[in-house]
């Protein structure tokens, strides 16, 4: 269950709000499509939790919920009905005008992902378990089978050790050179198939060789280790 804290202050709203939108903070005037923002809830949880404050508008206005007991019941339905696993929220209250309070959805980050989010009106099954969100910046978009991968892996560690093959190397060549790399070019440049590639990609992030960048149309992979770190 969500839990209510009276102690989040009205001076860390308004420096939130003055600082815009971003990784952690994501803002919405009401919970009028409770759909689509439990995508951006989904991806705080999928990346590095966040807040979502709702009763601020685009304009960094604080203009508040009105019926605050109503949104916040919108918002904790939508976030019980669409995603799996519910992620923890912890509920904050501000009052900034005469019966107006900006409700601040607390998300924390998930232990074991992913959390994925599924429209339960949607019965065509095409997407049995649903779809994958991941924050990037100021935006919530959607995971790649790369992305997916990833953040499964890295929730369920195992001992694993590297081992420096001919792959690798092409790969690490590459990127002493050049500051990142998408799958397709991986592909290209090694000669091998997108199975391939996309195992040995997601492999190197699981062991923090590599990172992942995730983007709209593909994602960047970097190199964040140096030769030294390899077995």
């Amino acid at each position: 269950m969500p839990e209510t804290k009276p102690t989040f202050s009205r001076s860390r709203l308004f420096k939130w709000v003055t600082e815009g939108e971003g990784q952690r903070l994501e803002f919405k005037l009401k919970a009028n499509h409770p759909d689509k923002i439990t995508k951006g809830i989904a991806a705080f949880a999928n990346t590095q939790g966040g807040f979502l404050l709702l009763g601020v508008d685009d304009h960094r206005q604080l203009k508040g919920c009105k019926n605050a007991d109503e949104e916040e019941f919108v918002m904790l339905k939508a976030i019980h009905d669409f995603l799996q696993p519910a992620p923890t929220v912890h509920i904050h209250r501000v009052t900034v005008a005469e019966e107006r309070e900006v409700i601040a959805f607390e998300v924390l980050e998930h232990t074991d992902k992913p959390v994925y989010w599924k429209d339960p009106l949607d019965k065509t099954g095409s997407e049995a378990k649903g779809r994958v969100y991941v924050r990037v910046a100021d935006q919530s978009l959607q995971a790649s089978a790369e992305m997916r991968q990833i953040l499964k892996m890295r929730s369920k560690p195992n001992a694993r050790r590297l081992y420096y093959g001919e792959k690798e190397k092409i790969l690490m060549t590459y990127l002493d050179k050049n500051p990142h790399i998408t799958l397709n070019e991986f592909m290209t440049l090694a000669g091998l198939s997108k199975k391939v590639a996309s195992d040995t990609l997601v492999f190197l992030c699981v062991l923090h060789v590599l990172d992942i960048l995730p983007g709209e149309q593909e994602d960047r992979f970097y190199r964040v280790a140096e030769e030294s770190d390899w077995q």
